[in-house]
Protein backbone atom coordinates (compact mmCIF):
# COMPACT_ATOMS: atom_id res chain seq x y z
CA UNK A 1 0.00 0.00 0.00
CA UNK A 2 1.30 3.47 0.75
CA UNK A 3 4.39 4.40 2.68
CA UNK A 4 4.33 6.99 5.48
CA UNK A 5 5.39 9.65 2.96
CA UNK A 6 3.01 8.53 0.21
CA UNK A 7 -0.57 7.54 1.07
CA UNK A 8 -2.38 4.94 -1.04
CA UNK A 9 -3.73 6.26 -4.33
CA UNK A 10 -7.22 7.71 -4.19
CA UNK A 11 -7.18 8.51 -0.48
CA UNK A 12 -6.39 12.19 -0.94
CA UNK A 13 -3.91 12.15 1.91
CA UNK A 14 -1.69 14.83 0.45
CA UNK A 15 -0.78 18.04 2.23
CA UNK A 16 -3.81 20.07 3.08
CA UNK A 17 -4.65 23.34 4.77
CA UNK A 18 -3.97 21.88 8.21
CA UNK A 19 -0.46 20.71 7.26
CA UNK A 20 2.01 23.31 8.59
CA UNK A 21 4.73 22.01 6.27
CA UNK A 22 2.81 22.57 3.07
CA UNK A 23 4.13 25.62 1.31
CA UNK A 24 0.76 26.58 -0.16
CA UNK A 25 -2.25 28.39 1.16
CA UNK A 26 -4.18 25.12 1.20
CA UNK A 27 -6.62 26.17 -1.47
CA UNK A 28 -7.21 23.75 -4.31
CA UNK A 29 -9.32 24.23 -7.40
CA UNK A 30 -12.75 22.63 -7.14
CA UNK A 31 -13.10 19.42 -9.14
CA UNK A 32 -15.53 19.47 -12.07
CA UNK A 33 -19.10 18.83 -10.94
CA UNK A 34 -19.71 16.16 -13.59
CA UNK A 35 -17.09 13.66 -12.42
CA UNK A 36 -14.18 14.85 -14.51
CA UNK A 37 -16.09 15.69 -17.68
CA UNK A 38 -16.27 19.35 -18.71
CA UNK A 39 -19.63 20.84 -17.88
CA UNK A 40 -21.87 21.42 -20.89
CA UNK A 41 -23.05 24.95 -21.52
CA UNK A 42 -26.70 25.03 -20.45
CA UNK A 43 -27.48 27.81 -22.94
CA UNK A 44 -26.65 25.54 -25.88
CA UNK A 45 -29.12 22.68 -26.38
CA UNK A 46 -28.76 19.62 -28.58
CA UNK A 47 -31.56 18.38 -30.84
CA UNK A 48 -32.70 15.72 -28.35
CA UNK A 49 -33.05 18.32 -25.59
CA UNK A 50 -35.01 20.69 -27.84
CA UNK A 51 -37.29 17.86 -28.99
CA UNK A 52 -37.89 16.84 -25.38
CA UNK A 53 -38.66 20.39 -24.29
CA UNK A 54 -41.13 20.89 -27.15
CA UNK A 55 -42.46 17.31 -26.88
CA UNK A 56 -41.97 16.72 -30.58
CA UNK A 57 -39.78 14.32 -32.55
CA UNK A 58 -36.19 15.06 -33.54
CA UNK A 59 -37.30 15.14 -37.18
CA UNK A 60 -39.74 17.96 -36.35
CA UNK A 61 -36.89 19.96 -34.80
CA UNK A 62 -34.72 19.35 -37.87
CA UNK A 63 -37.65 20.50 -40.05
CA UNK A 64 -38.05 23.69 -37.99
CA UNK A 65 -34.34 24.40 -38.52
CA UNK A 66 -34.43 23.57 -42.24
CA UNK A 67 -37.52 25.79 -42.77
CA UNK A 68 -35.86 28.68 -40.91
CA UNK A 69 -38.39 28.73 -38.08
CA UNK A 70 -35.70 27.88 -35.51
CA UNK A 71 -32.09 29.07 -35.61
CA UNK A 72 -29.26 26.60 -35.00
CA UNK A 73 -25.49 26.49 -35.06
CA UNK A 74 -23.43 23.58 -36.39
CA UNK A 75 -20.69 22.32 -34.10
CA UNK A 76 -18.78 19.54 -35.77
CA UNK A 77 -21.36 17.16 -37.21
CA UNK A 78 -24.16 18.12 -34.84
CA UNK A 79 -26.57 21.02 -34.52
CA UNK A 80 -27.10 23.05 -31.37
CA UNK A 81 -29.83 25.56 -30.53
CA UNK A 82 -29.32 28.51 -28.22
CA UNK A 83 -31.86 28.58 -25.41
CA UNK A 84 -32.64 32.23 -26.23
CA UNK A 85 -33.44 31.26 -29.86
CA UNK A 86 -35.77 28.54 -28.61
CA UNK A 87 -37.50 31.04 -26.32
CA UNK A 88 -37.88 33.49 -29.23
CA UNK A 89 -39.39 30.75 -31.38
CA UNK A 90 -41.86 29.87 -28.64
CA UNK A 91 -42.80 33.53 -28.16
CA UNK A 92 -43.40 33.96 -31.90
CA UNK A 93 -45.44 30.74 -32.09
CA UNK A 94 -47.67 31.76 -29.19
CA UNK A 95 -51.38 31.78 -30.02
CA UNK A 96 -53.56 34.00 -27.83
CA UNK A 97 -56.74 32.41 -26.54
CA UNK A 98 -60.16 33.77 -27.36
CA UNK A 99 -61.18 33.87 -23.72
CA UNK A 100 -60.40 36.97 -21.71
CA UNK A 101 -60.82 37.78 -18.07
CA UNK A 102 -64.10 39.39 -17.05
CA UNK A 103 -63.97 43.16 -17.38
CA UNK A 104 -61.15 43.09 -19.93
CA UNK A 105 -62.01 44.41 -23.40
CA UNK A 106 -61.42 41.94 -26.19
CA UNK A 107 -58.92 42.92 -28.83
CA UNK A 108 -60.07 42.84 -32.46
CA UNK A 109 -59.01 39.81 -34.51
CA UNK A 110 -55.72 40.26 -36.39
CA UNK A 111 -55.94 41.32 -40.00
CA UNK A 112 -55.11 38.72 -42.59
Amino acid sequence: MGSPNHPPPGTGGGPGPSDPCSGSSGERPDPPASGGKPEATPDLLNINEVAGMLRVSKMTVYRFIRDGRLSAVRIGNSLRVYRTDLNQYLASAYLPTSKTRPGTPQSPPPEV
